[in-house]
């Protein structure tokens, strides 16, 4: 035993100066030296493109089956290279090159300048492509297994290459999955397991660093200029704090959304790296939260919502919308955060630079040819002209509530919504306007008038009684539009003026069952005298009404009234109305019980 224990000493000081394999389950995460030697090594930038000319440049995709690859220089306002190119996943641009899925099992790389194939590669590893990405001298990419998960097999695999020959440098299988990776400086970061990021050198492929996070689930690892951020439901700063592996702990940030129940906002903050749907372009590039981190700040300027046609620019401490956009009749296909400017490519190949604090129109340009998704390499451009003034955020949410294309019904609920946010006095006749259009869909109608009844207010009584005035006439076409909501209001404000154009519609046999409901509740709560004679025609004409019995609450409100603001006369027609036999018998019931109550209340 005392022979054996020096060679037992020299192993186990031998297995600790071993290199640990990368994604080990016994690699210690969240230790300080590892992290300050990764830090050490990742240099914020000046926000420019990735290529090596620093040109902002767009590489589109055009649709199967005659797809293309275009690239376009926003400074030169021309076409670089156009080429055919099977393109499946989304282009990464290094400084000298492109990389991107081609085919199948293809990973290729091509030339910036002309898109000449450079070198093709065999992709390795798993069936499904999760995404790739590089720093100038190497690429990186991750493939994942399909099917069942097997005990002791690899689930996803991660391969290093040259990126000026395709040569492979390293292939490292891993028994947990795996996201699409980001690079910087010879280094790659990886999503693993969902919770940790994986820091591997991007020559050899060994693994310096591993960060765990306790409180929120890691999908995403992006580097920009200003730094390398991470995170899911909100965005963390790589910093010498991501050791605390919290949020609390952590330099992190999320930023208070738009109000918004039909979920239009998507909270998160980049593409899912273990989605590989999302390795190539798809409609979640079209409906995205664009973002630019400044130095200090989480945020620098506004979040910006992405949602197909339509551009929201908010306050992320408040979430209030300062700005909107619509992009007129095409998609936009992609949009990327400049860190001044919004640049966005539409489905026809139309170019827009929005300024990202304003939302006005700054710059324009065109792409040949159709588009269906691209890669924007655009970080720090700014146009030096300006198009249009500031953006009304009135009219443009108004505007685009007014949009015929029908597929955006969530998009307008969202901007009825944040219509009502605001103080402008046209905003009431905005709503009018809204619920009183023939074609409005039915949750907008909805939506509307509930914003409608919450902010309506004395000074907008010209605007209701304008509103109630219009009645239907089949000679003319003029249709009276949104009664029972525009009664609803009338009578939450009890405003006489109201009182004549309700008759008229109270009289009317094209009113509708139930808006003459709310007809005869706003009189009702107006209380005036004035409707005593015609309701007490309309109760004799329809207390055996089989229809009315749909709506009871319309004569039963009739009732009230007369017994609220009538005379003794009023009250022996109640008493007719309870004792005929030919009275419905649930208005015969009603009346009866209202003159015992009235009785018993007098007698008190």
């Amino acid at each position: 035993m005392r022979r054996s224990f020096p060679r037992l000493v020299a192993l186990i000081v031998l297995l600790g100066c071993a290199r640990m394999p990368a994604f080990s389950p016994h690699r210690a995460d969240n230790v300080d030296a590892d992290l300050a030697a990764v830090l050490a090594r990742v240099k914020a930038a000046p926000s420019r493109p990735a290529n090596a000319a620093a040109a902002p440049l767009i590489f589109a995709v055009s649709p199967s089956p005659d797809a293309t690859l275009t690239a376009y220089d926003l400074a030169a306002r021309r076409a670089v290279f156009s080429v055919k190119a099977d393109i499946r996943s989304r282009v990464i641009v290094g400084r000298g090159a492109i990389f991107a899925r081609e085919g199948e099992r293809e990973f290729v790389a091509r030339d910036v300048a002309a898109g000449k194939v450079i070198w093709r590669h065999a992709i390795e590893g798993g069936a499904t492509f999760l995404g790739a990405a590089s720093d100038g001298d190497g690429v990186t990419y991750v493939t994942e297994e399909s099917g069942p998960r097997v005990a002791g097999r690899d689930v996803a695999t991660i391969v290093g290459l040259d990126a000026a020959s395709g040569k492979r440098r390293w292939k490292i299988g891993a028994h947990s999955r795996l996201g699409a990776p980001a690079a910087r400086e010879g280094l790659v970061f990886v999503p693993f397991a969902s919770q940790s990021i994986a820091v591997l050198d991007g020559r050899s492929g060994e693994e310096l660093a591993r960060l765990r996070n306790e409180d929120e689930a890691i999908t995403f690892v992006l580097s920009a200029p200003e730094g390398v951020f991470y995170g899911s439901r909100g965005v963390f700063r790589l910093d010498a704090r991501s050791i605390g592996g919290r949020r609390d702990a952590a330099s992190y940030a999320s930023a208070k959304l738009p109000s918004d129940p039909m979920g239009l906002v998507r909270g998160l903050y980049h593409f899912d790296g273990y989605n590989a749907a999302q390795a190539g372009y798809t409609a979640y590039d079209r409906n995205r939260l664009l973002w630019h981190a400044g130095k200090g700040a989480p945020f620098d300027g506004p979040v910006v919502l992405h949602s197909y046609r339509f551009f929201f620019g908010f306050d992320p401490a408040s979430g209030d919308v300062k700005w909107a956009y619509s992009f007129p009749r095409h998609d936009v296909m992609a949009s990327e955060h400049t860190g001044t400017h919004i640049v966005m490519l539409s489905s026809e190949g139309e170019i827009v630079a929005l300024d990202a604090r304003s939302g006005a129109e700054a710059w324009s340009g065109k792409l040949d040819g159709r588009v269906a998704g691209a890669t924007l390499d655009v970080r720090g451009f700014s146009p030096p002209e300006r198009i249009t003034a500031q953006v009304d955020l009135r009219e443009t949410l108004i505007g685009i509530v007014w949009d015929p294309d029908r597929r955006f019904e969530a998009i307008k609920l969202f901007c009825v919504g944040e219509l009502a946010r605001l103080t402008h006095p046209n905003v009431t006749d905005d709503l009018i306007k809204v619920v009183t259009f023939e074609k409005i869909d039915r949750k907008v109608y909805e939506k509307a008038g509930a914003a409608l009844l919450e902010r309506v207010s004395a000074a907008d009584v010209p605007l209701l009684v304008r509103e109630l005035a219009i009645r239907t006439d089949y000679v003319s076409g003029a249709r009276a539009r949104a009664v029972d909501l525009l009664a609803r209001a009338s009578g939450k404000l009890a405003t006489t003026d109201a009182v004549e154009p309700l008759l008229a519609h109270f009289r009317d046999h094209e009113t509708a069952l139930l808006a003459l409901r709310e007809v005869v509740k706003a009189l009702d709560a107006i209380g005036s005298k004035t409707v005593l004679g015609p309701f007490r025609e309309f109760l004799l004409t329809y207390r055996t009404d089989p229809d009315l019995a749909q709506e009871p609450d319309v004569l039963r409100r009739v009732c009230d009234a007369l017994l609220r603001l009538g005379i003794a006369h009023d009250r022996q027609l109640l008493r007719f109305v309870a004792e005929d036999p030919q009275t419905a018998p649930y208005l015969r019931n009603y009346a009866g019980e209202l003159l015992r109550k009235a009785a018993l209340h007098s007698s008190l």
